[in-house]
């Protein structure tokens, strides 16, 4: 939405300001205006011409307008005003109309009628006007006529700058007041804001609440025909600050601090606490100090007074305080400081302490960090990626982990380190004092070997157009960084020395990626390249300080397929075929495989058909491709091949042949025959097993009747004996306590022979019972024996 001033200016382009000479009030118009003045030019003139001038007031030569002949009251306008004014003259009425169109503010000033042109013209009477142009005044500022006492008004002054032309206008300013959140204040007055008649804001009762609070003004000419003058931009904020006696609250401390809080630093670390206070009128700031032993504060000799700077001891140790004053009280905020340390980690690697290491691959490397420091701290691992390596806990003070007074050590052990393992570790202490860090940079020495970065591995193989020479990067993994020594390559069983910047060129980078154990390789053959290269094995050697090795690869020139190998065909039915191949080089090209048969007879043989089509080699090493084929005849011989093609041409594998089961594997396939074999003899078990548990339970039975009558329990007898002492005697053949003695000698027999049963009888009592249970166990070995054979038996069918 336009602003109501813009709004506004377009409005006035659709009318006309009429000015009448015999107002004593001056016309006014905002820029971009139509104005028309209206001029009575006496009867009684002296001369024979009279000119109306603009004089803008300003210090300027006037400057003519319009040309009025006595004569005959004809006009003229000023040749470069021609296309601005528009004259309307009325002799009988001695009249004379001045339309300007599109007023500027040059157009601004005193229009003046002379009797006369040249230095003998003199001032008609009563037909002049003075035309303001209204514009945008300059943004105005604040100025505090009172101060800002608690308790009193605080009053305001909006200093204007009008920029509307002639400069002595005489428009008188319109004033408005706003707060914080642009609202209009002080009209109409209110019980904290008021604005007098000479537009000044009075905030009555200022309070320390007042404190911050912002007031801007803006201005705007103010003109009798004109509604909507341009306002001024707003002023720069004017802040109030109350006059009072400080509080704590005006104070604050810098990092915060909970007065009568307690802070803890360790030993030789900064202490910096800077403490400001807002106050008005301004206060002085003061630290100082009470020991634990004192009961007074001392000051403390700072470079300013308002910071306190330490370099914490073990002295430091007390209450600080930091008081602000003026003149009208003081107040303070005051916290204890409690020293304690932890000093940087001392780190050993194989119990040597260094700030960097080198080990072997699949060495050990067992690392210790030992810290003193007061509290325990917590002790942590991190490895080079930032994971924890070691269990984060809190050390205790044991023989066993060498500790010693106030030391803490915390270890871990990387088994069988790889070059991957190199890089900076770290072990960092904490407890309630502080964190301390300490590094050392463990590297692991490697022999060359080809890294695992995508698109940057070194491949077994490359693809090169002929027209174009060979180049590739590569990265190795090694440590200490290698060189590359010398190049042989071979190509049917034929070697060359590659010789440097004649055959090829080789260049590299140190540590890739930041990483010391990683050299970037460019590989380019220069001379050029043939089909006499095709299948040319390169063999790299690589050498560094500590080791020396071999790396290869072979060059293929872009073109179709190889035939694919190693094919494999499983899950023959009657009419279907399961086939596995390896994929062959693709020629640097994506490669798709068909699968053809065809059906052969004795005499001939049939079309090629395609069984499967446009099967993609997904490029995974060692991973086998498939495909079923399906909708064969049963008892038919087939002859396939598979077919390797992409963009540059095909190529096909040996052809192989395939005999289809005959007609009663299509009715009844070796599955189902195997279930149902399965099936009889797992019924023919149950049957066996059950037969074998209802015998034990008759047998068990029938025993535990006898023994029974042989051999009352023994409990009972021993409850009941001496009343039936005599009775038991003739039954038994035998004393109380002698069958006492036997009954427990029976109980310890029955339950070894309880042991040994395997669960098969729970209830025996003799060395008979224990021999039939062993028979048992050996027949039911014999018969789980016999079933696993049988299994086997089945499994077999069924492969």
């Amino acid at each position: 939405m336009l602003p109501s001033s813009t709004l506004f200016t377009f409005f006035l382009l659709s009318i006309i300001t009429f000015v009448s000479s015999q107002l004593s009030n001056p016309s006014a118009s905002l820029e971009n205006g139509n104005v028309k003045l209206t001029f009575n030019v006496p009867t009684s003139l002296r001369e024979e011409l009279v000119v109306i001038r603009l004089d803008r007031g300003d210090g300027s030569r006037s400057q003519n307008i319009l040309f009025i002949y006595k004569a005959d009251f004809s006009t003229k306008v000023e040749a470069t005003l021609t296309n601005k004014l528009t004259v309307t003259t009325s002799a009988s009425e001695r009249k004379v109309e001045i339309a300007i169109s599109g007023v500027q503010s040059g157009d601004a000033g005193m229009y003046q009628c002379w009797d006369g042109a040249g230095a003998s013209g003199t001032v008609l009477p009563n037909c002049g006007h003075k035309l303001i142009i209204v514009s945008k005044p300059k943004p105005p500022s604040i100025l505090s006529l009172t101060s800002a006492l608690e308790g009193q008004t605080l009053k305001l002054s909006c200093n204007t700058s009008s920029t509307s032309l002639p400069p002595d206008h005489g428009l008188n300013s319109n004033i408005l007041w706003r707060d914080e959140q642009n609202t209009i204040i002080g009209i109409p007055a209110g019980n904290k804001f008021v604005m007098n008649a000479d537009g000044h804001l009075e905030i009555l009762n200022i309070q320390r609440l007042d404190r911050g609070r912002k007031f801007t003004c803006t201005s705007s000419d103010k003109a009798d025909n004109i509604n909507n003058a341009p306002v001024s931009d707003p002023s720069l904020p004017y802040e109030i600050k109350p006059e009072y006696k400080p509080s704590s609250s005006d104070m604050v401390l810098d990092p915060a601090i909970v007065s009568d809080s307690k802070i803890v630093k360790h030993e030789n670390e900064d202490l910096t606490i800077t403490c400001t206070i807002t106050c008005e009128p301004a206060c002085s700031v003061q630290w100082s100090f009470q020991a634990y032993a004192s009961s007074s504060f001392s000051p403390v000799q700072l470079s300013e007074s308002h910071i306190l700077n330490l370099k914490v001891k073990q002295t430091d140790q007390g209450t600080y305080r930091c008081t602000g004053t003026n003149k009208y009280g003081e107040t303070y905020k005051e916290f204890q400081l409690e020293v304690h340390y932890i000093n940087t980690p001392v780190v050993r690697v194989n119990e040597k302490t260094e700030d960097s290491s080198r080990v072997v691959e699949n060495e050990q490397v067992r690392l210790y960090c030992t810290i003193d420091a007061k509290p325990v701290p917590k002790i942590t691992w991190n490895s080079p990626t930032g994971v924890l390596v070691s269990e984060e806990g809190k050390p205790s003070p044991q023989v066993s982990s060498r500790v010693l007074q106030n030391n803490y050590t915390n270890s871990y052990t990387l088994n069988s380190v790889q070059c991957e393992n190199s890089g900076m570790y770290s072990c960092e202490g904490h407890n309630i004092v502080s964190s301390v860090e300490r590094k050392i940079n463990i590297l692991v020495m490697c022999p060359p070997s080809s890294s695992a970065i995508p698109a940057l591995a070194l491949e077994p193989e490359y693809v090169w157009e002929m027209s174009k020479s060979l180049s590739f990067s590569f990265v190795i993994k090694a440590f200490p960084e290698p060189e590359v020594i010398r190049v042989i390559s071979m190509v049917n069983d034929i070697s060359r020395t590659e010789e440097k910047n004649k055959d090829i060129t080789i260049t590299k980078s140190s540590k890739y990626d930041g990483k010391d154990y990683l050299t970037k390789f460019t590989f380019t053959v220069i001379r050029t390249l043939d089909m006499n290269d095709k299948d040319r094995t390169f063999k790299m050697t690589f050498e560094s300080s500590e080791f020396k090795r071999d790396l290869q690869f072979i060059i293929r020139p872009r073109g179709p397929p190889q035939p694919v190998t190693n094919i494999t065909t499983v899950d023959i039915t009657h009419n279907s075929v399961k086939i596995f191949w390896f994929a062959a080089f693709n020629g640097g090209e994506q490669q798709n495989f068909n699968v053809e048969y065809r059906h052969l007879t004795e005499s001939s043989s049939s079309p090629w058909t395609t069984g499967a089509k446009d099967i993609k080699d997904l490029h995974l090493s060692g991973m086998w491709t498939e495909a079923v084929i399906e909708n064969l005849g049963s008892s038919t011989d087939y002859e396939f091949r598979i077919v390797s093609s992409n963009t540059l041409g095909t190529a096909q594998s040996l052809p192989f042949r395939i005999k289809t089961l005959d007609g009663l594997s299509k009715s009844l396939n070796g599955g189902v025959i195997a279930g149902i074999v399965i099936t009889v003899i797992i019924f023919i078990v149950v049957i066996f097993i059950a037969a074998i548990l209802i015998y034990r339970k008759k047998t068990n039975a029938s025993r535990r009747h006898e023994y029974s009558k042989a051999h009352p329990p023994y409990d009972t007898i021993v409850r009941g004996g001496i009343r039936d002492e005599h009775e038991y005697s003739v039954i038994a053949k035998t004393s109380l306590a002698r069958y006492s003695n036997g009954g427990i000698k029976d109980e310890h027999h029955y339950s070894e022979l309880v042991e040994t049963s395997n669960g098969h009888y729970m209830n025996v009592s003799t060395k008979r019972d224990k021999d039939n249970i062993q028979d048992i166990d050996n027949l039911d070995r014999s018969t789980q024996d016999r079933d696993e054979a049988h299994y086997q038996s089945i499994d077999l069918f069924k492969s």
